[in-house]
């Protein structure tokens, strides 16, 4: 339910630029994966069991506040002007 919006919105906001944009956000998404599992390991080694999953929740609800209050999917970041017979009619 998530991986289809998840590259849905980048691909709508990034206009022509649509490609790099879902390339940024797979290789954040592979960084993040990296770096969060030796942290997963340094808390659960020196912690507790329960660090690890309190990061990752921490995580997850700072990208839902981003998404929810940060990203508009109906504002495109690059404003690209559409050709006379591609432009929409207004009513």
């Amino acid at each position: 339910m998530v991986i289809g919006p998840a590259w849905a919105v980048p691909m709508d906001v990034g206009g022509e630029y649509s490609g790099t944009v879902t390339g940024i956000m797979n290789m954040a998404g592979a960084m993040a994966a990296s770096v969060l599992s030796r942290y997963f390991r340094f808390f659960a080694q020196r912690s507790s069991w329960i660090a690890p999953f309190l990061v990752t929740a921490g995580m997850l609800l700072s990208g839902a506040l981003i998404w929810t209050f940060l990203i508009d999917p109906e504002n495109p970041v690059v404003k690209t002007s559409l050709p006379e017979a591609l432009t929409p009619v207004k009513p």
